[in-house]
């Protein structure tokens, strides 16, 4: 099945058709990052898709060093509503940084996302 720019998805019908977890915000497949879930809102993610802060779970981290040294483009798919998020089209993780400076200045632009641990950088291809 093709994805179609502007549609809505399940996350049971993303994972159907790319594989990985339902709830993992970069869902892995055989090793590799099969594509990216994120919120949008303001206390998530504003600038999606073309940035992405991350927390500080391990796990996280652990997908997003693959994703970053897997290189080729994966599917963005922004949330919208409960079981409705909206493929935006692929992109390529174009940095992956756990600066510290660089983490502190996104929480100081975006406080109440919290403990940040990470950002990621996308282009549209």
């Amino acid at each position: 099945m093709e994805l179609q720019i502007g549609r809505s998805y399940s996350r049971s019908e993303i994972s159907k058709i790319l594989g990985g977890s339902i709830r993992a915000s970069l869902p892995v497949s055989g090793g590799a990052v099969v594509c990216g879930c994120f919120k949008k809102a303001p206390e998530w993610n504003p600038h999606a898709p073309d940035e992405v802060t991350l927390g500080v779970k391990p796990r996280v981290h652990a997908a997003a060093r693959t994703l970053a040294e897997q290189g080729g483009p994966i599917p963005i798919f922004l949330f919208q509503e409960n079981s409705a998020w909206k493929y935006k089209g692929d992109y390529l993780c174009t940095d992956y940084s756990t600066d510290e400076k660089l983490c502190e200045q996104k929480m100081k632009e975006n406080p109440v996302r919290g403990q940040i641990g990470g950002v990621l950088s996308f282009e549209k291809v």
